[in-house]
């Protein structure tokens, strides 16, 4: 027999197929998880028989035990559940299955009921029906069972019927289309149709339409099974066009798993609800009310405390509710509590009591109380409600008033009142005083009486402007007093109103202001001195006051920057500040100003003309005569032009300074020149002599070789040698500028094919080192830009001392210089080398003066000699220490060695004598020991060592 087995629990399942498969006769086809996979395993395999389960997911075994049957009505179906109640038996028996085990009997009873079940008879669980283990239940035992079952539940209906109808709620049975199946008598009562009337309705005839979709939602969740039953609070429409607000309870009734219908239960609370809206709208009141509302017991203690409590005492509500009210009652006013709560229970009515409450702060509140007793529903009182207005500002304002009564009373001003008509209603102390009237003579007459008659239209106009409700501040005019005698005064008038809003009349405020206007009178003719002297000032005068904004600029500022003083008032004059010195401008004058300190600051500021010159503004704090500070003054000057002969002594400091190290730099690296290429280029030349020498008697055929080397050699050692000399004449250093200048034009007239023609005076001798080179660098720059520019063909350069000034001239006959050129040179020195020499002569305080037409130019110097020239000290001769020690080895080394010395005279020592041998003569070898023409060709001095 084929044997399908379903059971949503993997362990059931193999407990089942093992037991099963003890029998032969069984075979287990299959296996399904649940009820769907039953059916699609049934269709399938097509077993005989299938042992099924109840509650599994998706399909529960009754409802899969129906459709296996109407799909293979040959196959039988054994339920196995863990139900023992009869009626899940009946259930099972009625959807088509023919045995029932339970399965806690699995073990005993599972191989006999398939056995019978598989020969089409019954089995049951005897456990089900309570029956003796051994004992088996036939069919028509099931079925009286069953026929109990039926009257059961027909005296369970009449049960339910009658209490379906007794009942004090609503009820009805919704399809689940919607319309009513069934509705009792207490529904038909709350919605005021009859039952015919209502079954023949639906939920949209009888919901509100507003309620309406939420309903169908919920009863849809229902409807899948998402929800089980849900309450909600809805409105229905009376048969009359009345709403009703209901309570509403849905759940689904079903049968194997199918909704049958809705059961509704219906709450009347209509009368709540109105009950509730009333007591929102009384809540609504208290909280939005700004007195405080609080309520308490008999006792004192508080037992509501709404918003305006809170923001009045501080407290929140539940740091107050069960509290005693005492704890907003000052300590010695607490006594006042127990008077109150005798005259609650006497049922008095407590109304407007002023007094003092404290707040959560400890602040004293004054505060107006009204305390109404509460009653319960039999007239006995429980409680009292009490209304707290906090009246401080009203107390404040009492005080205020009579404080301002005391202060008019004790004012030095006048203060007058006065109906709209002008006739006098108050007059005060200082009135008396100032005006000479006492209040018995003044008040019930017109205000013309201190007013002269020439002014009574101002008097005229006041009182329009009052009636507009408009106030006058500091109105000057003049007064009479009762001896005829006029006074300055300041007048502050404001309207009077009524507590409706409307004026009726007018508060004056006369201060005698003769002295203030004495003052002012005076001052003017101070400021009109002040501002003739600072306006004739070649300094541009400024002056703020205690707001730190500029009110007055004199008119050497203004003419500077071409604008009025209204444009430069305030903060108008920051308009022409440099945008690089706009925020330190201003944090210098802010810092100062602030801490009352003199200041001092440089900046640029457009001129009329668009250009931005440097100013120096000087800044002291002004103080009036009783030291109350007013403001600043300041004065500025222009220093632009100061700036700029600042900045090109400057540049031209630092083009000194640039050309000196340049010149030290020239001196350093001739210098590495000569003692140390030119040394070492030295050695070698001796060096290869001495091979040449050896090689002659060992390898002739290289001598011709040794020698070309040994030329190449000389030939550098010239090269590197003129490199120095040109870079720095050692000549100038040793001999002066004489002998610089004497080599330097030989050379360059030998190369360049210019005859020069050099005159050095007499009484032209040592000057000191930097004025030497200055001139010799001078006139290095003439002859080359008469070699490279002028193309004349004869040079002519003269120096002399006349009237303590050595002077240079430099003269040729070339093309000369274009007159716009040589203008341009004379008033911007254009050009590197003109600026050059300029500069170089700036530091002596000497002059540089160009002529030039069309036969030729000539560059005329002027230095002041100083009075006392510093000794000038030749160098000393310097011997390298690296040719001392080439000489020793090769000399030491090599018979009867010979060198040049340059000039091509040869030297032969005795062979084999070391350098530290008596018999050795001392050989110098100084460092001028070959004249170095500019052209590089070595030559020999007169004087030579």
């Amino acid at each position: 027999m084929r044997l399908l087995i379903v059971d949503d629990h993997e362990v059931v399942r193999r407990g089942v197929r093992s037991l099963l498969l003890e029998r032969s006769e069984f075979e287990v086809c299959g296996e399904a998880v649940d009820g769907q996979d039953a059916l699609d395993k049934a269709r399938e395999l097509k077993p005989d028989l299938i042992v099924m389960d109840v509650s599994m997911p998706r399909l529960n075994g009754l409802e899969a035990t129906r459709q296996v049957r109407s799909i293979l009505p040959d196959c039988e179906v054994l339920i196995l559940s863990q139900h023992e109640n009869p009626e899940t038996v009946r259930q099972a028996l009625k959807a088509g299955a023919r045995g029932y085990v339970v399965k806690g009997s699995i073990s005993k009873d599972l191989l006999s009921a398939v056995s019978k079940v598989s020969r089409g008879e019954y089995f049951f669980d005897p456990a089900v029906l309570d029956q003796t283990p051994t004992a088996h239940t036939d069919v028509e035992e099931i079925l009286q069972r069953s026929a109990a079952f039926e009257h059961a539940l027909r005296q369970s209906e009449q049960l339910y019927r009658s209490t379906f109808e007794m009942a004090g709620l609503g009820i009805a049975h919704i399809g689940p289309d919607g319309r009513c199946l069934r509705v009792n008598r207490k529904l038909c009562e709350i919605l005021g149709y009859s039952e015919s009337e209502l079954l023949r309705l639906t939920l949209e005839d009888i919901i509100h339409p507003d309620d309406l979709e939420a309903d169908l939602s919920q009863r849809e969740k229902v409807r899948s099974e998402a929800l089980g039953s849900y309450s909600a609070e809805k409105r229905c429409i009376r048969k009359d066009g009345s709403l009703v607000w209901i309570n509403l309870t849905v759940a689904g009734v079903r049968d194997s798993g199918k909704l049958e219908y809705f059961v509704s239960v219906i709450d009347d609370i209509t009368a709540r609800r109105e009950a509730e809206e009333a007591q929102f709208r009384l809540g609504a009141i208290v909280e939005a009310s700004d007195d405080a509302i609080v309520s308490k017991k008999l006792d004192g203690v508080i037992t509501s405390w709404n918003p305006a409590a809170t923001r009045i005492f501080g407290f929140k509500a539940e740091e107050v509710i069960g509290r005693s009210i005492t704890i907003i009652i000052p300590p010695d006013l607490r006594h006042e509590e127990a008077t109150i709560l005798s005259r609650l229970r006497r049922g008095e009515r407590i109304e407007h009591y002023e007094t003092v409450r404290v707040t959560k702060a400890g602040k004293k509140l004054n505060v107006s109380l009204t305390i109404s007793p509460v009653r319960d529903s039999k007239g006995h009182i429980v409680g009292a409600s009490k209304i707290a207005r906090d009246i401080t500002e009203r107390k404040q304002a009492e005080q205020s008033r009579n404080l301002l009564a005391a202060i008019v009373d004790s004012s030095d001003d006048a203060i007058v009142s006065k109906n709209l008509d002008g006739v006098i209603t108050s007059w005060n102390k200082s009135a008396e005083r100032m005006f000479g009237y006492s209040a018995e003579e003044a008040i019930g007459q017109h205000i013309t009486l201190i007013i002269p008659p020439e002014r009574h239209a101002e008097e005229s106009d006041i009182l329009m402007r009052l009636k507009r409700g408009e106030r006058v501040d500091h109105f000057h005019t003049v007064r009479r007093r009762k001896d005829g005698t006029l006074l300055d005064v300041s007048l502050t008038i404001s309207p009077v109103t009524d507590s409706s809003g409307r004026v009726i009349g007018a508060s004056k405020v006369a201060r005698d202001i003769t002295a203030q206007k004495r003052a002012e009178h005076e001052l003017l003719e101070s400021e009109q001195r002040f501002r003739v002297i600072t306006d004739a000032s070649p300094i541009m005068v400024w002056m703020s006051g205690t707001d730190k904004l500029c009110y007055y600029f004199n008119k050497g500022w203004l003419d500077f920057v071409g604008r009025t003083l209204q444009q430069e008032s305030g903060n108008g004059w920051t308009e022409n500040l440099h945008p690089e010195d706009f925020d330190r401008c201003l944090q210098i004058y802010a810092n100062n100003f602030d801490a009352r300190r003199p200041f001092e600051m440089e900046y640029r500021m457009r001129h009329h003309t668009g250009q931005y010159r440097w100013i120096l503004d000087r800044g002291v704090p002004r103080y009036a005569a009783d030291g109350t500070f007013e403001g600043y003054v300041g004065g500025c000057l222009d220093i632009h032009s100061q700036k700029e002969a600042a900045e090109k002594v400057r540049i031209a400091d630092e083009a000194v300074r640039l050309m000196k190290v340049q010149d030290e730099e020239r001196r350093r690296i001739a210098r590495e020149l000569h003692d140390s290429a030119g040394q070492t280029l030295t050695v070698l030349g001796l060096s290869l002599a001495q091979l040449v020498q050896k090689t002659e008697g060992i390898a002739p055929e290289l001598v011709k070789d040794g020698k070309e080397i040994e030329e190449i050699v000389q030939q550098l050692h010239r090269e590197i040698r003129t490199t120095s000399y040109l870079l720095h004449p050692p000549l100038l250093d040793e001999c002066g500028l004489a002998s610089a200048l004497n080599w330097y034009v030989e050379g360059l007239s030998r190369r360049s094919g210019i005859a020069i023609k050099l005159d050095i005076a007499e009484n032209v001798g040592r000057l000191p080192n930097d004025m030497e080179l200055a001139v010799f660098r001078l006139v290095q720059e003439c002859l080359t830009n008469i070699h490279r520019h002028s193309g004349s063909k004869t040079a002519e350069i003269r120096v002399f001392v006349k009237g303590g000034n050595l002077c240079v001239e430099v003269t040729d006959e070339g093309k000369g210089l274009p007159p716009e050129r040589l203008a341009e040179i004379r008033n911007a020195g254009s050009g590197v080398g003109i600026r050059g020499m300029q500069e170089r002569l700036r530091q002596f305080g000497g002059e540089l003066s160009i002529e030039s037409n069309g036969s030729g130019t000539s560059v005329i110097v002027s230095i002041p000699v100083p009075k006392e020239v510093p000794a000038t000290e030749p160098e000393s001769f310097q011997t390298a220490g690296v040719l001392s020690q080439s000489l020793s080895r090769a000399l030491s080394t090599v018979p009867s060695p010979s060198f040049s010395t340059g000039d091509e005279r040869p030297v032969t020592l005795p062979a084999s004598i070391p350098l530290d041998s008596p018999q050795l003569p001392v050989l110098i070898i100084c460092r001028d020991q070959v004249g170095v023409s500019s052209d590089g060709h070595g030559r020999n001095r007169k004087d030579q060592h």
